[in-house]
Formats: C-alpha cells, structure tokens, sequence
C-alpha cells in the first residue's frame, strides 16, 4: 500500500511538475499585442525581434505596441507580413531593448487526444496558463468574426479554453514547443476552441 501511495505522488509530481515546466519555459515567449482592436498575445519567434500573431489582432495597422514580460517599456512593432484569410500576421520589433525569449516551432504535427497547452492574456488577466487535448485537425476549416469575409484555415480543435485575449498566443506540445495560433472559441460551447495548425503558419513563415 505504502509503494502504491509513493508511485501515485510520483506520478501526480510528473504531471504537474511538466505543466510547470512548460509555462516557466515559454512564459517570457509570450508577448502582449497592442493595437486599436484592443490587447491580444503574440509569440515570439526569434532573438531578432519577429512576433507572430493573429491578422484579427491588428487588422490593417502597420504599427503596433509590443509589451514583453521583463521589459521596463513598451516597444514598437511594425506588421511586416498578413494573411487576412488564414488569419495570421507577422510583426517586427523594432530595435528590441531587451533579449528575446523565442519559441520553439514543433517539426512534429500534432495528434488528435494528445496534451495541448496554451499561454496568453485572456480578459487582461496576463500571462495566463491553460491546458487541455486535442480534441480533431480540421483541414480548411471556415469562420467568420463579422458574418461578412470568411476565414480559411488548417486548425486544431481543441478544448483547451481560448477567450479573447488568448488570440495570436501559443499552443503548445507536451514538450513545450509550438503546435498552433490560439485563434477563436465559441461562447456557446466552452469546450470547442480553435488554433490556426502549425503546418498553417510554416507555410505562411515561408512564403
């Protein structure tokens, strides 16, 4: 009995213990974005400066403000790169005072009921960890934020919960790397939540 209580705590350590891991490792990669739409997240892709982030995030701007846990002020982004129908946008920091945490890009494409963690700014509430599983991968996958131009996309269900503010943040893998955008929910079922896919963004990163 006393063997099985030890393995239990081992266990419930590893679980927990890796959750933990995963947010102090990608915490400082995880930027707050903001535009005229209002605050959303971005992910930091390299020491260089560049950011990734939702198109619904900063709309047609051409500048926006970047606030990096760790830095005393705010800095300047400009939006170098968009896809208004994948629903992803690309941001350069301009002349970054502090050094960048970046994100890793997963290699690997994600499995349906494997872990999916997620870090990002949900109501203001900064720098906010969530976790959950990969519910399906929808391939070209349609939405709308207006009713009026229809978004289209590889994305990731998930039920990992995504409100507003999570948009353009990190989904991450079981070993912390980037599997997706924190796109979209669906208020009237708190459990079906949507990420531009990470195949989506290395072709849009490419091209």
């Amino acid at each position: 009995m006393r063997n099985l209580t030890i393995l239990l705590f081992i266990l419930v350590f590893q679980i927990f213990g890796n959750n933990n891991q995963i947010y102090q490792k990608n915490m400082s990669g995880v930027a707050v974005v903001l535009s005229d739409q209002g605050s959303g997240s971005g992910v930091i892709l390299s020491r260089s400066g560049y950011v990734l982030t939702n198109y619904h995030v900063v709309e047609k701007q051409k500048q926006v403000e970047i606030f990096i846990l760790g830095g005393e002020t705010i800095e300047t982004g400009y939006v170098v790169k968009s896809d208004k129908k994948k629903d992803l946008a690309l941001i350069k920091i301009q002349n970054s005072k502090i050094n960048l945490s970046p994100i890793k890009i997963s290699k690997i494409i994600p499995k349906i009921g494997s872990e999916a963690h997620a870090i990002g700014h949900p109501n203001g509430e900064f720098w906010t960890y969530t976790k959950g599983y990969i519910s399906h991968l929808r391939d070209d996958y349609e939405w709308s934020y207006d009713q009026k131009f229809i978004m289209k996309a590889d994305v990731i269900q998930t039920q990992t919960p995504i409100n507003g503010g999570n948009s353009g943040g990190p989904l991450l893998n079981q070993s912390g790397n980037l599997i997706g955008i924190a796109t979209f929910g669906t208020p009237e079922n708190e459990g079906l939540n949507f990420a531009i896919s990470v195949e989506e963004i290395i072709r849009f990163l490419k091209y």
